[in-house]
């Protein structure tokens, strides 16, 4: 059996300078969807006869498909695919999830240019998978199995795993006080050998670890309260935000009596505005909600309703907690029904008037550019949601409103600038409901279109 882990530098013999042979874990590890996609991929791959089954077979073909590509570009034809369906579809599940403000050639076709990149980005990908196969191909199975699931930091809880006794068990046991414990020095502990250091922690009471971590008044409670988060939340960033949590005894009270918390039901209670407008019964809810897995999107419309809330009659939200995501619904919508316009007004800086800067992108019969004030807390109530919260980013132009209306959807459009190329940010229904594949897909279609470079521009 090779030794484990593998190797995160070597040593060069000519000039003795250290390289990282590590591949970015941290870039996959930021993409969930694509590796859970490439490994559906993989298992179809082995169930239908006479096509791929191992990766270095797909990546072969990859190779196929980009020259068969990049030919017919060169000639000016049109794409005939020739590949199996079940690779097409997810090339074209990767490229509606990540391909949106990749720059464009004026000279070349566009559609065509965008089968070339997409055989690229899943050529990409997949060697990436690859990579990190090999990478651990010498790891346990155990541990590998135990590491998997978490969405970063795998080399650090790899090694946690192989050079501190009891490391395993405490992995299994309370996976989010590992995984600080194999990054300590995000929490604050700057010693010079970290691996001796957590030899010596591991070693002593999970209470005792909490407070070396920095965690205020730590106790059982506390521990049970860190067992309680699923490995597939467990994030550096989260768990500092959980930090802070504990320094607020209501916040402490709430996490003991909820039965699973993640990003959703964290964002809430370490936030001293939200937190006195959260129950048991909201958090519960929340902590067993899919969506707030990854993405804490209640909590980013508390944030957002309170920003549209007037300041000085914060008794609009209601003095009593929300009982339940029913409850916080019902009255965000009473909210921004009843919203009088002036206290909004008033949240804009002074000198500002209602008229907001040119639309960046130009608008069609069916997306319509938000130019007014008034116009986007009309969006606001008509839609109801918190589009009006953010009048002062469109003001200074980090962001830009439109009104979506085809014969089949009503959505509100919101796109973010990212170094001189916009993006959709967000684009939802009614209510914060979400909108059709069809409808995101006509959108991406018109955002492209409208940013491409113009030909014929004298430009060499």
């Amino acid at each position: 059996m090779h030794a484990w882990p593998p190797k995160a530098w070597f040593r060069e013999s000519r000039n003795s300078r250290w390289i990282q042979c590590r591949p970015p874990l941290f870039m996959l590890s930021l993409r969930p969807f694509e590796f859970n996609l490439l490994n559906t991929l993989k298992s179809c791959c082995v169930d239908l006869p006479d096509t791929f089954d191992s990766w270095a077979k797909l990546l072969e073909y990859c190779d196929h498909m980009e020259l068969e590509r990049e030919t017919t570009l060169k000639n000016g034809a049109a794409i005939c695919r020739t590949e199996p369906v079940h690779i097409s579809s997810v090339i074209q599940a990767l490229t509606h999830h990540e391909f949106r403000d990749m720059p464009r050639l004026a000279a070349e076709p566009p559609r065509v240019w965008f089968e070339v990149q997409n055989v690229k980005l899943f050529k990409r990908h997949l060697q990436e998978v690859v990579d990190v196969e090999k990478f651990f191909s010498a790891v346990p199975s155990d541990v590998s199995d135990a590491v998997r699931n978490f969405p970063e930091r795998h080399y650090s809880l790899t090694s946690l795993c192989a050079r501190c006794e009891g490391g395993i068990d405490l992995l299994y046991s309370t996976p989010a006080l590992a995984l600080m414990l194999a990054n300590c020095w995000a929490f604050g502990r700057k010693v010079s050998w970290p691996l001796r250091s957590i030899r010596a922690q591991i070693v002593k009471k999970q209470v005792q670890q909490l407070e070396w971590l920095g965690f205020p008044q730590p106790s059982k409670s506390m521990i049970r309260i860190l067992r309680k988060i699923p490995k597939k939340c467990c994030t550096i960033e989260l768990l500092l935000y959980l930090r802070t949590a504990m320094q607020f005894s209501a916040a402490r009270e709430l996490l003991a009596h909820v039965t699973r918390i993640n990003r959703g039901v964290i964002r809430v209670v370490s936030d001293t505005r939200l937190l006195p407008l959260a129950s048991h019964g909201l958090l519960e809810e929340m902590g067993h909600d899919p969506h707030e897995d990854l993405k804490a999107r209640l909590g980013w419309e508390m944030h957002h309703l309170l920003e549209m809330a007037p300041v000085q009659r914060p008794a609009t939200m209601g003095q009593t907690p929300f009982r339940s995501i029913h409850d916080f619904r019902q009255r965000y919508a009473h909210l921004l029904e009843f919203l009088p316009l002036f206290p909004l007004c008033k949240r804009l800086p002074e000198g500002w008037n209602s008229t907001f800067p040119a639309p960046p992108v130009g608008g069609t019969t069916e997306i319509i550019p938000i130019r007014t004030f008034e116009e986007l807390v009309d969006e606001g109530g008509r839609q109801h949601h918190c589009i009006a919260s953010y009048a002062s980013e469109i003001m200074v132009g980090e962001k830009y409103a439109y009104r979506v209306e085809t014969r089949k959807e009503r959505a509100t459009l919101l796109l973010t600038n990212q170094s001189g190329v916009w993006v959709t940010s967000d684009c939802r229904g009614g209510a914060n409901g979400s909108i059709s594949i069809e409808l995101n897909e006509m959108i991406e279609s018109w955002l492209q279109a409208q940013q491409r470079p113009k030909q014929g521009n004298g430009q060499k």
